[in-house]
């Protein structure tokens, strides 16, 4: 892939995503939907066409990492720190935390059930379905005011957050022992300092 075709690719990328944003304001569908179906329908298109597209899978993660970053940074945008708010942030914090826990047992127990795999791989495959996504979560709440606003901001913002922490102790963990925890609760503790 030449840098000519790679600029043209980014800046086609640019263009539809503004134009998936006027959509979205009109129909109140989230822009990351519109994207992720053009995304399906692209690689439907390169399949049939039997073009050999660029392999991504070296540079995913690291594009994955600042993508997430970016979509978090916007929704903290309008954000305005104060301490009379810190009753909202536990809340949306708690709120993440049992949701996240609650709707991976489900999911964990939804995908043994159908398949009969251990239990490891369906815990494994069952937290990503169990992220409230900052992604769709933060510009359905644009048309909300105030507190309600807010805790959607804080609570998605977190359930990806602790959806990376829980999937990444996961697949670095496939046997659980009391240094798994200790190495959590480090990574965790150099996150915050961050």
């Amino acid at each position: 892939m030449t840098t000519y075709t790679t600029l043209i690719i980014l800046s086609g990328l640019v263009i539809f995503s503004y134009l998936f944003d006027l959509v979205a304001s009109k129909t109140k569908l989230p822009s990351v939907l519109l994207l992720l179906l053009l995304g399906i329908g692209l690689r439907l298109l390169v399949d049939k066409l039997n073009v050999h597209p660029y392999n991504f899978m070296g540079i995913l993660p690291a594009l994955g990492t600042v993508g997430l970053i970016l979509i978090v940074f916007e929704g903290s945008l309008e954000l305005k720190y104060d301490r009379h708010k810190n009753k909202l942030i536990k809340g949306a914090f708690l709120s993440a935390l049992i949701i996240l826990f609650a709707t991976v047992s489900i999911i964990t127990f939804i995908i043994y059930q159908i398949t009969g795999r251990e239990l490891y791989v369906c815990f494994t495959n069952a937290i990503p379905f169990s992220v409230i996504s900052s992604a769709i979560a933060i510009p359905s709440a644009a048309a909300l005011t105030g507190k309600g606003k807010e805790f959607i901001i804080y609570e998605s913002s977190f359930s990806d957050i602790l959806g990376i922490i829980l999937f990444n102790f996961a697949i670095s963990n496939p046997n659980i022992s009391i240094s798994s925890f200790t190495g959590l609760a480090i990574n965790t503790d150099l996150i915050i300092i961050f």
